[in-house]
This record gives structure tokens, sequence and C-alpha cells, in this order.
């Protein structure tokens, strides 16, 4: 008993050199992470991005990712998404882009398939990734969507922090304990039910030109890994993509937006930084400490962290596993994660 006492008392010391080892290994492998968000948040910040990153400044971003995809080639995947629901990036094992449009899904269909405000435009957005032919954007039952409450006006979000009384302190810690507030939109997370039909907003899949730029043009498509070019063609191979949309989409300035849908993945390894909307989560998080990092770093480079309210940086070393988007866009093309 004794001598089982003193094992364990040794193995219950703190190891000082184990744990500096292991924050070296952790912030080398953390660095080139961090790079890449300080070189798009600067980007911004120079004013790089007119629209300040949203819809309208999608290929812009789109140019600006290709080059740091192509820099940094041990990347599988970098993108970004906003509150509003926007996503945009380039990945994964293809040279492919991926977006979505502002906008929350759950919104109704009538009995004649004709969905609500000026949503319709979005209902028919979606297609069949293997023959190209055009299906309805029909939220399955159970699948969940967000709803705002008060117009999504924002509040306190729940972090102990912003929940603090701010007001009964001093007033040099009442001023510090103000500026770490944070605000978030207000909203509840709901399901569909089988008595009302529902839509969603689609997450497209796109071919891009060696500009990284979506593209249906025959003979202008990058492929991974050559710089010779080829035609788009959906996931049988053999139907060439030749698909337009017209509308008001908030990508476009005005003019035509053009949905280009690619191939089928099932799986992607992912190291997420997650929002605080419910629309995005890690469900198998292995290491927190460089989600944080990333957290901090952020906050320190961006003026507006906010719109950075998750980037993601896959890696080919597992450090999350992602259910992607599942919560409000049942994609089409991406079935399960």
């Amino acid at each position: 008993a004794v001598a089982l006492l003193g094992i364990h008392s040794v193995h219950a010391e703190f190891n000082f050199e184990v744990g500096q080892s292991i924050h070296e290994r952790v912030s080398v492998f953390m660095k080139t992470p961090t790079n890449i968000l300080f070189q798009i948040a600067r980007y911004r910040d120079n004013q790089g991005f007119s629209h300040g990153m949203h819809a309208p400044d999608r290929d812009a971003f789109f140019r600006f990712n290709d080059a740091l995809m192509e820099t940094y080639p041990e990347f599988q995947s970098i993108y970004y998404g906003l509150e509003d629901g926007m996503f945009a990036g380039h990945g994964f094992n293809n040279k492919i882009a991926n977006y979505r449009e502002p906008g929350h899904s759950g919104y109704s269909i009538d009995s004649n398939g004709i969905a609500e405000g000026d949503m319709q435009k979005h209902y028919t957005s979606c297609v069949n990734a293997t023959s190209g032919g055009p299906l309805p954007c029909d939220l399955a039952v159970g699948g969940k969507y967000t709803e705002c409450v008060n117009d999504c006006d924002i509040e306190k979000c729940a972090d102990q922090d912003s929940q603090r009384d701010c007001a009964a302190m001093g007033d040099l810690e009442r001023a510090a304990c103000e500026a770490s507030i944070k605000w978030c939109p207000s909203y509840t997370i709901k399901e569909a039910t089988d008595d009302m039909r529902r839509g969603y907003l689609v997450r497209s899949t796109y071919c891009i030109n060696s500009e990284g730029i979506p593209s249906q043009a025959p003979g202008e498509i990058a492929k991974k890994g050559t710089d010779e070019l080829g035609s788009c063609y959906f996931s049988d191979g053999e139907t060439l993509v030749d698909r337009m949309l017209d509308g008001d989409y908030a990508v476009c300035v005005g003019g035509v937006f053009v949905t280009i849908l690619l191939r089928v993945h099932t799986t992607a390894k992912t190291m997420t930084l997650g929002g605080e909307d419910g629309t995005s989560r890690p469900r198998h998080c292995r290491n927190l400490i460089g989600v944080l990092h990333i957290l901090s770093f952020l906050v320190k480079t961006s003026e507006s962290p906010s719109l950075f309210q998750f980037i993601t940086c896959s890696m080919m070393a597992e450090m999350c596993l992602m259910e992607f988007w599942q919560s409000t866009t049942p994609s089409l093309i991406y079935p399960t994660f």
C-alpha cells in the first residue's frame, strides 16, 4: 500500500518540461492558421473588400482565398461565415468553391409550392447533384432552422463575461467589464414539423476557374494537382453543368447569379471556430487550446470580430469533426456528415 501511494504521488506531480514541450508544439501547429487569419483580417481592414466581406464580396474573397489555398497547400479548406448565414470558401479535396446566401431557412411553402415573401428564388435553387435536374429545397421533418425574435434584435450573449452586472462595479472595473460585453442576435432554434411545409437555403458547390471564381465555361475549369483546364460536370461525370438562376440574390450587385454544382462529398475533417448563433457547432473538438488561440487572435486583430463569426482552416491532422451546417442547410450536395 505504501509503494502504491508513492507511485500515485509521483504521477500526480506536474511535469513542467512536458507541459512546456506540449505548449511549444501546439504553438508551432497553430502558427500557420493564425497567420492566415491575420492576412485575411488585415486585407479586410485595408479595405480590400469593398462590401465588408458580405455577400457582394464573394468573388473578391474567392480570388484572395484561392491565392491562400495555393500558398498553403497543406490546408484542405479555408472558409468563413457570417452571422447573417452567409458562407464562402474553397476545398475540400477538389478545386471547388462553396457558397450559401445570407438568410434563414424554415420559410413556409403554400399548397401551390410558392414560398413566402421573396424566398421563392431560394426554394427553386436546389438541383439533383447527379443529373442536374431541378429539385425543390424542402426542409425535412425534424430539420432545424432559426427563427428571429424581435427581428433578430441584438441582446447580451449568454457567456459569463457578457452576463456580469457591470453597473455594480467601480469605475475602472466597470469600464473593463462593459468593454468585454458581446452582443448576439435574438433567435430561437426550431424543428420542422409535418403540419407545415418549409424550405431551406441551399449551400451550393461550384466548379472554379484558374482565378478561384465559380465558372461553368467549358475548357476553363481548374483541376487539383495539374495546370490543365477542363469542364464542369455533375457527379455522373457526363452531364455538363449549364445552369443559370435569375433573381435579386445578395451576391449580385445587379445581374445574374450562376449556380454551378459539382461532386457529392460525404466526409470532412476540420478545425472549427464556431459561431454563437446556433447554426454551426463542432461536435468532437479535441484541441480546444487551438480554438481559443484563434478566438483571442481574432479579437486582437479584427476591428469587427463578429464578421469572422467562424473561420475554419481544415488541416490534414484531425482536430475537430464537425457536422457541417446540417442544422440549417440539409444540403443536397453534402447529404450527411
